[in-house]
């Protein structure tokens, strides 16, 4: 359990010595901007923070309130006006008690850069995702059908064009803004630069059959650049391509490797809190768009809407099966990672 005090190094009636904060990290009040992007805690979620001082501004609360864990509390001392900022809170002593229920995020305009991100997993339904919740009358994503149009690329490729660039790219007239670029989900090393523009960001992911997932990736890229047969691209994969670095051009033909979610997750853990990413499955989305696509605007903080006509979108007309025989031995070589999977999100993929 991760907590924290902010305290007034002027406030000489308070002991920072005092042994019921001894397991606490204690951080002076003017250390709280630095702590919220991350500066001193990484991430910065924690279960329980105590404000000893009286005068931080309605945002500087919602500040430390978006960083609470799930259940986490905020323990504000009992003044007038901290009184006003939320509607329900208890008391207990002097202070006031507020408890994080939800994954409610504060957005302040002066930061807002981007509420939320589809980043996986590639072939995995995000494009059809991204143009049926640009329907949504609150939320901003570029719903072109076309992926080399929608997709950024800004964290994968094209980061050295700047945030200023990266923020032209969106509607803020909108509640909520994202976009989708689902080969972040395989490439770790832009989550330190996800983290860097939002740390609260709100991520979404759909996973796929991997077997399936590999195979339509390889449709996909045979389409666009040309390619061997399925079977010779996986030999050529476990023979060349299973220890490269996991970098934008290379990643192009990982077929296999990018089916390893368990890995991809816990890696994604790391950076940002579970209680800021979704996950949902492709097959559960192609029985119940409407179901599953609710649950996007519940996690966004959004109205349901109940009109929203959805569609499914096909990026290739390749209508080729994958072998049989292929498809056994990739879920083979998947299975390990599948129960690993199912047993970190408590779920029942039903791939296996």
């Amino acid at each position: 359990m991760t907590k924290i005090i902010f305290y007034d190094s002027k406030d000489t009636n308070f002991n920072i010595n005092n042994k019921k904060y001894i397991d606490m990290h204690k951080l002076r009040s003017g250390q709280l901007l630095n702590y919220y992007k991350g500066g001193i805690i990484n991430p910065p979620f924690v279960d329980k923070i105590i404000v000893m001082c009286s005068y931080y501004t309605a945002e500087n609360i919602r500040m430390l309130y978006n960083t609470l864990n799930m259940n986490g509390k905020l323990c504000l001392i009992n003044v007038k006006n901290y009184q006003n900022i939320f509607n329900k809170y208890t008391t207990y002593k002097k202070f006031i008690i507020i408890r994080r229920i939800d994954n409610y995020i504060y957005v302040f305009p002066q930061y807002r850069i981007i509420e939320f991100i589809i980043m996986g997993t590639q072939k995995g339904g995000t494009t059809a995702l991204a143009y049926n919740i640009s329907k949504h009358p609150d939320i901003y994503i570029n719903n072109d059908k076309d992926p080399t149009k929608s997709e950024t690329h800004f964290f994968s490729i094209n980061w050295v064009a700047g945030v200023e660039y990266y923020k032209t790219l969106f509607d803020y007239s909108k509640k909520v803004v994202g976009e989708k670029t689902p080969s972040l989900m395989y490439l770790s090393h832009t989550f330190p630069l996800i983290q860097q523009i939002n740390p609260y960001i709100k991520i979404i992911i759909i996973l796929r059959n991997p077997a399936n997932r590999a195979f339509s990736h390889y449709k996909m890229i045979k389409e666009k650049w040309g390619a061997k047969t399925f079977e010779e691209e996986i030999e050529d994969e476990i023979k060349y391509r299973y220890t490269q670095n996991i970098t934008f051009a290379p990643a192009n033909r990982h077929f296999i490797r990018r089916g390893f979610y368990h890995k991809q997750l816990l890696k994604l853990f790391k950076w940002f809190p579970r209680h800021n990413i979704l996950i949902l499955l492709q097959e559960e989305i192609l029985k119940d768009m409407k179901t599953e696509y609710n649950k996007v605007f519940e996690f966004l903080n959004i109205k349901k809407i109940d009109n929203i006509k959805y569609e499914s979108i096909h990026e290739t007309k390749n209508t080729d099966k994958i072998n049989i025989d292929t498809y056994n031995r990739l879920m083979t070589i998947y299975k390990e990672d599948i129960l690993k999977l199912e047993e970190l999100l408590n779920i029942k993929t039903n791939w296996i």
